[in-house]
């Protein structure tokens, strides 16, 4: 499996094409795309057995969040790979 890990800031959240996109700029088929930025947990399927995948924030909700109508509670996540390159997404709640 490939995995990218990017900050977010300069990625859509709604971007359909995210993985396609890294893919083609990198020359890389990636499975997996792990994002920050965006301070709650969401997961999106792009393709068979591929996922752009938002973490939460080790903070929760803060003034910008409020603001924009986008809070979560504390939370981070980990991926699970099994021998197989299988994965599993959790969400760790902090609070």
């Amino acid at each position: 499996r490939h995995i990218k890990f990017l900050h977010g800031d300069l990625d859509g959240i709604n971007d359909r094409n995210l993985i396609a996109t890294h893919s083609s700029l990198d020359g890389v088929d990636y499975s997996l795309i792990l994002m920050g930025h965006y301070h709650h947990h969401w997961i999106k399927e792009q393709g068979i057995d591929k996922c752009v995948v938002g973490f939460g924030s080790l903070k929760g909700a803060d003034g910008h969040g409020e603001k924009t109508r986008r809070v979560s509670s504390p939370s981070q996540g980990v991926v699970i790979f099994d021998e197989d390159g299988n994965y599993e997404v959790k969400r760790i709640k902090l609070s």
